[in-house]
Formats: structure tokens, sequence, C-alpha cells
């Protein structure tokens, strides 16, 4: 005789129904080419991913991450075993691991935008200049020199956003402020020490 009760929860149907459940609050990292980045979604609709503060809800296995200005980012979470896949972003597919709860997580002041997280190259007549801005708020910069010519060492530092300026402040140094903002796959630069606005592209590894 059949039974229209509730379905047992043995574990089988337990884990499917774990590996099932869509996006919700908890602390996530997970490696991109660049170093780590970390996803925190907050009860009330708060997220933090790759430093940026911005606002969550989910739409089935979607989890939709909304900026300040409006702009959307729809990716897709899947959980696992393991912990979660997340696709759909710049990187590819992100696995994530779940990180405990031992404190409660900030906003993060000043917020780093993911979409200007990576390498960045701009290539002058006099030569190369190369930023990377990891993912955990380090950055890197660099100038490649010829043949012959005397090297220049390398700055490093931490990096962070600010009303559309990028932050560089190099350790032990006094920060530098550079208005910033994507064009396309560029990262375009201008004010602080720079004369004009100087774009970058993305570094290709040699």
């Amino acid at each position: 005789m059949e039974s229209n009760g509730p379905m047992p929860l043995t574990l089988p149907v337990l884990t499917a129904l774990l590996l099932s459940a869509p996006p919700a609050p908890g602390r996530y990292a997970g490696e991109v080419p660049h170093g780590r980045i970390d996803l925190a979604l907050l009860d009330g609709g708060r997220a933090i991913f790759g430093g940026a503060a911005l606002r969550w809800r989910t739409e089935g296995e979607a989890l939709i991450l909304k900026a300040p200005g409006g702009r959307e980012l729809r990716l897709t979470m899947r959980h696992d075993a393991d912990g979660a896949l997340l696709e759909g972003s710049a990187f590819g597919p992100i696995r994530l691991t779940p990180l405990p709860d031992i404190e409660p997580v900030r906003d993060p002041a000043p917020a780093r935008p993911l979409a200007w997280v990576g390498g960045w190259r701009h290539t002058a007549p006099g030569g190369a200049l190369v930023l990377r801005l990891r993912g955990d708020g380090r950055y890197a910069l660099a100038q490649p020199t010829g043949p012959g010519a005397p090297p220049i060492p390398d700055a490093e530092g931490t990096w962070s956003a600010l009303d559309g300026r990028l932050i560089l402040t190099p350790d032990g140094g006094t920060p530098l402020s550079y208005r910033a903002r994507r064009d396309g796959d560029a990262l375009v630069l201008g004010g602080g020490d720079l004369p004009v606005e100087v774009r970058f592209v993305v570094d290709q590894p040699r």
C-alpha cells in the first residue's frame, strides 16, 4: 500500500537535499589566477565578493550580486560534498571552500572591485609598465627594462578603491591616488602623478 506521508530523511535523501540547496548565508574562499578571493553572503542581503561590498539574492541556483551603481553579476553556485562551485565570473569556475564563522564579517572599507583584480600592462615608446592587483589587496608594480638598461626594482604594497579612485600604498611609503575605470578589456588610470590618462590592457603571461 502506497504512503502519501513525508519522505523519510535517510542519508542519501538528506545528501541530495543539501547538494541541491540554493546559495545560503556563509563565508567561502577560493583560488583565482592572481591569488585568493573571498565570498561572504551575509544576513540582510549584504555580500562581500573580492573585497567589494554588494547586495545579493538568489533565483534557484543563481546567485545574483548587485553593485551600488545597479549593475548585476549573475553567477551559478552549486553545492557539493567539498563546498561549492561558483561559475559565471571573469575568472571561470571557482572552487569555494566554506570558512568557519570565527568572527563577524565586516564590510570592507574601502572596497576592492573585482573587475580591477588581475595583471595589467601599459606599453609606451619608452618601455612597458606592469601593474598586478591581487584579490587579497596586495599589488606589484614593475617597469621591465630593455637590453643594457639599469634594472628598476619592483614596487609592492597594498591597494584599495574609494569613490572611483585606485589607491596604491607602497610598503613603508605614502599612498598614491588615481582616477580609475574599466573601459572594455582595459583599466584606465589618470591623475595622481600621471600627466595624462594611461590605458592598461590585460597582461598576457610570457
